[in-house]
């Protein structure tokens, strides 16, 4: 009936439409249904059409359409870029989202190339992350590397408004795509991504930061190859804070910890930004070595180090607090050390602005309970400290008591 008369593809559609209840009573069978659907899809002449008839047939869920889902796929990429009116430019975005939706929902193996075809030539960013997605869904691990390195660009590269609206969706999708390859490959793209240049609300940094956990449970030849080599401090920071957040063993993060460490004193600072970069770097060094708390006296002897820089109060009282933390003799005897040295400048007549570093020292030293330190407790009664200080000290010999 249907070919004897001159409809146009809206007619055809519309009577489909009507006739759908009567086509639903008869029994056919999925090949039948698909068969009918892909006869209506290609009478369907302008994009519009084909949008309407693509919606009727997303909607039915149907495994059995899926030849036609590939075959309207393959149609929709040789025709990219052939869209005469930005209204047909439109309708063809939005048709070719459906499809490739569609068949990610499905997750159908075989349309994957079909789909990276879509990802390669589109610039609709909206599309382009949509196929992204699908490749995730469909499980095309072996296009890991081509969407890592689109994250990589994406991460160091976005100069306009445009481009950052652009590159926040694309990026997006990548880190959702590379999550579910779950592909080491991604790592460091994820990383980049997780401290770079994208907004809170794009959600691309927390995402990122998600997936990398994901990728790789112990992360730390990767991370403590950065922290000692990258040239950026923020790189190096970040590196190490991305293990501190990883399933790696505690010895891994103690090493890792420990050449951030030896990074964060052995730099030097060109200006006042890496200055407190180099700060932030040595402080969470010493926290996870604190946490940590395993007897190491290389580690001692970089903590003990820090005391001496003379830079922020904040990371002198973290290095005590490190120090105090640590097992063995090597920590008590560098806890004595540094006790001594403010006694004997504060003989001097050097007078500390703040008293809590001493303080912090002699409680740090009581707490351990070790002999050693009784005779540089006593010095302090001698030396002329305020009373609070040598409070202090009585209240540390008690405990070695």
């Amino acid at each position: 009936m249907i070919r004897g008369m001159h409809l146009s593809s809206k007619a055809v559609l519309s009577l489909f439409v009507i006739l759908l209840p009567l086509v639903s009573a008869a029994p056919l069978s999925a090949g039948e249904s698909a068969a009918v659907w892909s006869r209506i899809y290609q009478r369907a002449e302008s994009y519009a059409d084909k949008l309407d008839v693509m919606t009727n047939i997303v909607g039915f869920r149907d495994r059995g359409m899926i030849p036609l889902l590939e075959q309207a796929l393959d149609e929709l990429v040789l025709a990219s870029g052939n869209q005469r009116s930005v209204q047909d430019r439109a309708r063809y975005v939005e048709l070719t989202k459906l499809v490739v939706k569609e068949l990610g929902n499905m997750k159908v193996e075989g349309a994957a190339a079909r789909i990276f075809d879509v990802v390669s030539i589109v610039e609709d960013p909206l599309l382009k992350g949509e196929a992204i997605v699908a490749l995730g869904k469909v499980g095309a691990a072996e296009y890991a590397g081509e969407i890592a390195e689109i994250l990589k660009n994406i991460n160091f590269n976005y100069d306009t408004s445009r481009d950052r609206r652009y590159g926040e969706i694309v990026a997006f999708a990548c880190v959702v795509a590379l999550e579910r390859f779950s592909d080491p490959v991604g790592y460091l793209p994820l990383l980049f991504a997780s401290m770079g240049w994208y907004s809170g609300m794009s959600e691309v940094k927390s995402r990122a930061e998600r997936a990398m956990g994901a990728i790789l449970a112990d992360p730390t030849e990767i991370l403590r190859d950065l922290v000692v080599n990258d040239s950026s401090f923020v790189v190096k920071l970040q590196a190490l804070k991305a293990e501190d957040r990883s399933g790696a063993p505690a010895a891994n993060k103690l090493d890792t910890a420990v050449a951030a460490l030896g990074e964060g004193l052995r730099r030097s600072p060109r200006n006042a930004a890496e200055e407190i970069q180099l700060g932030q770097l040595r402080i969470q060094a010493l926290e996870m070595i604190r946490r940590e708390a395993m007897p190491l006296d290389r580690a001692v002897l970089l903590v003990e180090q820090v005391l001496y820089l003379n830079y922020q109060i904040d990371e002198t009282l973290t290095a005590i607090q490190t120090l105090k933390a640590l097992p063995g003799d090597a920590s008590v005897q560098a806890l004595i050390r540094f006790l001594e040295y403010q006694n004997d400048r504060y003989k001097e007549k050097i007078v500390p602005s703040d008293y809590r570093e001493v303080n912090a020292t002699i409680a740090a030293l009581g707490e351990r309970g070790s002999e050693a330190a009784k005779e540089e407790l006593l010095m302090v009664r001698y030396t002329g400290w305020p009373n609070s200080v040598i409070r202090e000290s009585e209240a540390a010999l008690e405990k070695l008591e």
